[in-house]
């Protein structure tokens, strides 16, 4: 199996080569992102209640969430097929950027969301 990126456009190529010619598949669709991301206070002092819409996308598998206190620095965890997550072990009183991303089986990811800001308290 050969496997290569397209690192323009981040797509993924698969080709495998057997005896009697060659195969390809390739899907280059990515799914697009969720929307209407929201983030609110989960009363606990380190956590925070992230939610959103599913990507209207048809073929997604699952979500990423990401956070970070600034929009440069981002750590993920995964979500799986739920349109909500409880991020904990945050910082009392420091603002977290937050972004999701869709995915889908084949590997292919959607954008970021536009990023929301949220402060545990």
């Amino acid at each position: 199996m050969i496997f290569s990126v397209n690192e323009t456009d981040e797509q993924f190529d698969f080709f495998y080569v057997y005896p009697y010619g060659t195969f390809t598949w390739s899907d280059h669709e990515k799914p697009l992102p969720p929307t209407i991301l929201s983030v609110t206070d989960a009363g606990t002092g380190d956590s925070l209640q992230v939610e959103w819409q599913r990507s209207p996308s048809d073929d997604v598998a699952g979500y990423w969430v990401f956070f970070g206190t600034s929009l440069y620095s981002r750590t993920g965890k995964h979500a799986g097929d739920t349109t909500s997550y409880l991020l904990t072990g945050l910082t009392k009183g420091q603002s977290y950027y937050v972004w999701v991303r869709a995915y889908e089986e084949e590997g292919n990811q959607s954008d970021y969301s536009d990023p929301v800001t949220g402060t545990p308290q």
